[in-house]
């Protein structure tokens, strides 16, 4: 059999077999063989009637062949090839080998994660095979930055929002992934519609170069999962991964809010299980579990940290990264509020202001890290996208600044600047940089800082206000104790020496 696709393009290949028993069960496996001697081992999964898939996506381009395993003989043994083409991808993302803190493509291109929450980002799809209300969601936020969804496999319900609070809550979800019901689940079947919808959604995130951070499992949103270490959450994890690693935008998380699982082997036996599936070693973190992350042998099959982390942001961020020289992924540490009242049920001491989240949001970057942005009225089942909140704006001013220049070079070091004097009381300075290079000074309005940088001739020095994006150069020579020229907002120093 002979297939054509683009590098880096999921292409199905299908095959008929009947199964005896349970197809679900069916073991299946593709060896493709590329062109510059790579191998690359792919499980299939059923897919309905008694068509099986193996999904794949070639990584070079030119001629790959294949060969099927499987103990089942009308699967076993079938061979054929994949040619690949240029395409527009760029690859799955990976830890930038020359900056271990930080994240590129495959091809080496950086990618600055810009996460936001959207858990039951499915859901709207879920009976629309155009998938309208999650295609009008991307393109409501992809233009402000956006690139990495945060979303779950499969959840209820919330208990802060049980049952149908407007027609956009969709907890209880208008299908299940198994058969059954939620009380009497069937785990040893799929429901196909929930995945066909689910594939749907995960091509058109590739399309629009939006990846997904895939929670697999969840502990607070009602849902009742198999049994730990039976067959049937064996087959949860292997159908999900059989499924979607081929597309290039996935990152494996385990579980959101991983601290409830308290068994931390089980924990490890699920990541040790999906880095044994996974052919293309894409990225596997835990959300939020400090004693999982502490215990070395727990955490060394994983790639980058994930927090929850709602204090000492700046701090915890660095220490995080220097445990264990990976990036760091702050993924919830503060909840804009707005927009549909109706939407708008979590308590107001737990919501923020869009100046309080983009000031909290700069914390985490001034340490070298990566956040995700939280609007209560799209992170979880009430899902209600029409509404811009103002937020957004704040972030695409700081994802175009940073984007703008080299900031993976760029680290941490507070020894450059001092605004903890007794004239700034409550004042905030923090500094990245390539010493000697570039700098980037974040500071609280009306902060008297002292910037460590060298006087010289070549230095290019802007403010920016990072709620209005509005700058203004700095005349040269830098003074030795300096306030920014903006009074009402947080702003940036940037310098650069041009020679």
């Amino acid at each position: 059999m002979n297939y054509k696709t683009q590098k880096y393009r999921p292409i199905d290949i299908e095959h008929i077999g009947k199964a005896v028993d349970n197809p679900f069960y069916t073991e299946l496996k593709g060896l493709f063989y590329g062109p510059d001697a790579q191998t690359i081992a792919v499980p299939g999964f059923y897919a309905g009637g008694n068509k099986y898939t193996i999904r794949f996506s070639p990584t070079s381009i030119g001629m790959w062949t294949y060969t099927t395993e499987s103990p089942l003989k009308e699967l076993d043994g079938i061979q054929g090839t994949v040619e690949c083409t240029a395409g527009n991808l760029q690859g799955g993302i990976v830890v930038d080998r020359n900056n271990q803190h930080h994240f590129c493509y495959e091809g080496g291109t950086p990618y600055f994660m810009m996460a936001y929450e959207a858990d039951w980002l499915w859901a709207p799809g879920l009976g629309d095979t155009n998938i309208t209300k999650i295609k009008e969601f991307i393109a409501s936020i992809k233009d402000y930055g956006f690139n990495c969804v945060i979303v779950n496999s499969y959840a209820y319900d919330t208990p802060w929002a049980p049952g149908k609070t407007s027609d956009k809550d969709y907890g209880p979800p208008p299908a299940r992934m198994w058969e059954g019901t939620k009380e009497v689940s069937n785990f040893d079947r799929f429901n196909l519609e929930y995945f066909l919808n689910f594939d749907r959604m995960m091509s058109h995130l590739m399309d629009e170069g939006v990846a997904i951070h895939l929670f697999i499992k969840v502990y607070n949103k009602s849902v009742n999962w198999p049994g730990k270490y039976t067959k049937q959450d064996d087959l949860l994890f292997k159908y999900l991964v059989s499924r979607y690693q081929a597309y290039p935008n996935i990152i494996w998380d385990y579980s959101k809010e991983t601290y409830y699982e308290l068994d931390k082997d089980y924990v490890k036996n699920r990541v040790d299980l999906i880095r044994s599936l996974d052919g293309y070693h894409r990225l596997i973190t835990v959300h939020d579990d400090p004693l999982f992350y502490a215990n070395k042998i727990h955490s060394r099959g994983l790639d980058f940290y994930t927090a929850q982390q709602h204090g000492d942001l700046y701090a915890s961020a660095i220490i995080d990264q220097q445990a264990h020289n990976w990036p760091v992924l702050n993924s919830e540490f503060s909840y804009e509020r707005g927009g549909p009242k109706d939407t708008e049920i979590l308590p107001s001491t737990l919501c923020h202001t869009a100046e309080e989240v983009i000031a909290k949001t700069y914390e985490v970057v001034m340490a070298g890290a990566y956040p995700a942005y939280y609007y209560t009225c799209t992170a979880w089942d009430v899902f209600d996208y029409s509404y811009i909140p103002p937020g957004y704006k704040y972030i695409k001013i700081m994802v175009d600044f940073f984007t703008s220049i080299e900031w993976w070079r760029l680290k941490p070091h507070m020894e450059l600047c001092d605004g903890n004097n007794t004239a700034n009381r409550h004042g905030i300075l923090r500094c990245l940089a390539d010493p000697g290079r570039e700098y980037v000074f974040y500071t609280t309005p009306k902060t008297r800082g002292i910037y460590h940088v060298e006087n010289r001739k070549g230095m290019e020095m802007v403010w920016m206000n990072i709620q209005t994006g509005e700058k203004i150069k700095q005349e040269f020579p830098l003074p030795r104790y300096n306030v920014s020229p903006f009074t009402d907002a947080p702003s940036i120093l940037h310098i650069r020496y041009s020679c």
